[in-house]
This record gives structure tokens, sequence and C-alpha cells, in this order.
């Protein structure tokens, strides 16, 4: 994914006038350990584990496809605080090489649940398109009954793109809590020569969709990632009941020691 910056407009985002902080280690305890799906989708993760390494977080994970050894990583997570003023890790970003499949991990972290997106790319040439999975995680605390086998029927390859029409993404989306969003207040989405587009505060980027592996009759979700000079911003997007619900992931690129954050927004029409 890669953003257009030419277009730009830098007006209210101050660059190079932020005093450099002292970086405060983010405690990683709300997101550490083995989780479970609750899910258990078809396509989808079964487990993962969070283990800290110094100020580092690993992630290895398995999907519910996978038998004996199989299993994604160790790789390192980017890890997101919850919030700008806080210091408790909430969410990460995790990216899998797995042979013939690039899959992205987006978390965040809600009342005790791992709530998990799942971004899964083919590369092996047969141009079958992406989708993705949205599940809910529990700890693994050994009473936690997993699912014996997928709640939703096995996959059927043909059928993994479901819908990639973008039409219901399209328009300009309006933040229904601008007050507290304090980022993106409007998000303009369009179609050009076959691809969609997003824009954010006078930066535009290309935007990856991803169909709904399990009601591919819902609109895609589609990644962008936007570059505003101190900052870049990983945003997830899916429409629910008409509502665009939107996953900000802010990263400081200036080395001002800003700690990187996440907020979760809701858009609409």
């Amino acid at each position: 994914m890669t953003a257009d910056v030419s277009s730009a407009s830098e007006s209210g985002r101050p660059t190079g006038s932020h005093p450099r902080l002292m970086p405060v280690p983010l405690d990683l305890a709300p997101v550490e350990g083995q989780w479970v799906s609750a899910t258990g989708l078809a396509g989808g993760l079964s487990w993962l584990r969070a283990e800290s390494r110094g100020e580092d977080l690993i992630i290895s994970a398995r999907g519910h496809c996978d038998t004996g050894q199989d299993m994604w990583g160790p790789v390192r997570a980017h890890v997101f605080a919850a919030g700008r003023l806080s210091t408790q890790g909430h969410a990460l970003i995790a990216d899998f090489e797995r042979g013939h499949m690039h899959t992205q991990i987006q978390t965040y972290h809600a009342v005790g649940v791992l709530v998990v997106h799942a971004f899964h790319q083919f590369k092996d040439g047969s141009r079958q398109a992406g989708y993705f999975t949205r599940e809910f995680f529990v700890p693994d605390d050994g009473k936690t009954v997993r699912p014996g086998r997928p709640t939703y029927r096995k996959l059927d390859i043909p059928h993994w793109s479901g819908s990639r029409n973008p039409a219901a993404l399209t328009g300009t989306w309006h933040a229904l809590a601008p007050a507290a969003s304090q980022q993106i207040t409007t998000l303009e989405c369009s179609v050009a020569s076959g691809q969609l587009r997003a824009r954010a505060d006078g930066v535009e980027a290309t935007a990856q969709v991803y169909s709904d592996a399990h009601y591919p009759g819902n609109p895609p979700a589609f990644l962008a990632t936007f570059e505003h000079g101190d900052m870049r911003v990983h945003l997830q997007a899916r429409v629910n009941r008409g509502v665009l619900v939107v996953c900000e992931y802010t990263e400081f690129t200036d080395g001002s020691g800003r700690r990187d954050y996440f907020i979760r927004e809701c858009y609409q029409l």
C-alpha cells in the first residue's frame, strides 16, 4: 500500500516542532499471553500467543486449518497504546509470510477480549482475491472450551473472493464524534482506474480491498496507509449496518519519542 503525498496539505499537522520525549516502555500485560478464538471461523485463527522479550512483543499464531507443528511466526509485533496519553499496550499489528500467502493481523483489546482482524493476500499467482476474517479471542486459561470445528461451513476456495465491489464504500464519510476523533474528521472514498482511493486531511492513498470471508454479500473492508511527514496512519475500515467502522493505528516517524497509539471511530455518509 503506497500513499500519494503530492496532494498533501500539512496545515494543522505541525512537524519538527515537538521536543524529544524520553520514551516510556509500554505496559504489554493487557495483550500478553496465549489467546484462543471463541468464534471458530474457518479461514481464521485458532489461537495466538503474545510474549514480551525486553520491550518487544513477539507473536505466534495458528490457523484453524493448520495441524501438527504448523505455526505462524514468531514475528515481532508493532504495539500501540490505548490513546495518546496511555502507557497501556492496547493494539498491535503483525505480519506473517506463509509461502503462498501474506497475512496481516490487526488487533485491539476491549473489555478483556482481543478483537482480531486477519487480512489474507494470496501470492501464488492464482489471482484469488484477498479476504479478511474478524474474530474474538479470550485468554486461554485452560477452562475455555475451544471450538471443535469452525462455526461456519469450511471455506470453499472458489468462493473466498466474496464481494470486492467497493461501491458501498464510496462517498464522503463524516466522523460521528469529531471532537473525540481529533484526527480524521472526514474520509473521502472514490474509485479511479479500478482502484479504491481514500483521502483524509488532504492526503490520498491507494486502498487494498479485502472481501468478507464469511458474509460474501457484505461490502469489502479496506486497508490504507497515510503518510503525514511526522506520522504514518495505518487505517482499517469496514461497513457495519450502514456505518463505516474505522480503526486507526498511528505511528510517529519523527523521532520525537511520542507514543504510537490506537483509536477506533465511526463514520456516516
